[in-house]
């Protein structure tokens, strides 16, 4: 039998972004950057991103989710989407 899904909560979203961000703190550039330095300071950019896009994805799937029915969820996620722009 698959385990129940836990619900979702935005506030326990928020704590694994902050926690994910800790864990991904910068290298630090010492001198002049190199291609090393340039591609770990990119390697580090990609990564948050990937992070806050997919804390963002759980507040618009939340947001959407409690929307009454007759609301054109397609269109409240663009109109989400396109404010954190």
């Amino acid at each position: 039998m698959p385990k129940a899904k836990a619900p979702f909560s935005p506030e326990s979203a928020h704590v694994n972004l902050m926690r994910a961000l800790t864990a991904l703190a910068p290298a630090r550039i010492v001198g002049k950057a190199d291609a090393c330095d340039v591609q770990a300071r990119t390697d580090h950019i990609r990564a948050v991103y990937h992070v806050a896009i997919r804390y963002l994805e759980q507040l618009v799937q939340d947001t959407t989710d409690h929307l009454p029915g007759r609301i054109d969820c397609g269109k409240a996620d663009l109109i989400l989407w396109d404010g954190s722009t």
